[in-house]
């Protein structure tokens, strides 16, 4: 959803909404899909993208999990083929990804990992419902991103519509 078309349904303007968010579109899962839908597909195009899927963990940083135990990571993993490694939500509202990425350089820098998979998906629309006022519906909405983290380089990718599920 385009800040033009979040504009229409709000009285606001999208150069509001750009200078105290930064955000000039968001997306919105469709119904029925899961946080863990949210960041399989997307994932596993970086671990393509990036040639290997030689991981030994997998941070989820989320706010959204799809169950409160087991948490959503382990879920994510098995779709993907990760088996045997650490896999964990990091949940930490809006900062949830920044620590998600600090946790990951962590079992870097600690020689716990070589490679670590970090995503962030969040499907808040379907908890919260709608928040009234312009400023909470131009921040809750559906997101993802999704590095996958090295010790050799990173590798930072975008989610595109052909591979997020979205409306």
């Amino acid at each position: 959803m385009s800040n033009a078309q979040l504009c229409r349904e709000l009285d606001t303007s999208d150069e509001w909404i750009r200078t105290r968010t930064g955000i000039r579109e968001r997306r919105i899962a469709d119904p029925g899909v899961s946080t863990a839908d949210l960041a399989a597909a997307p994932a596993l195009e970086a671990l393509q993208s990036c040639g290997s899927s030689d991981v030994q963990a997998l941070v989820l940083a989320t706010t959204t999990p799809d169950h409160l135990m087991p948490e959503t990571a382990p879920t994510v993993a098995a779709r993907l083929g990760l088996t045997g490694i650490a896999a964990f939500d990091v949940a930490a509202v809006c900062t949830g990804f920044v620590y998600a990425l600090a946790t990951a350089a962590g079992l870097i820098a600690g020689g716990t990992a070589q490679r670590v998979l970090v995503i962030g998906a969040d499907v808040v629309a379907h908890r919260v419902g709608v928040p009234a006022g312009a400023s909470q519906q131009a921040l809750h909405r559906s997101r993802g991103a999704w590095p996958a983290c090295s010790a050799r380089r990173q590798q930072f990718l975008r989610s595109t519509p052909e591979s997020s599920p979205r409306r």
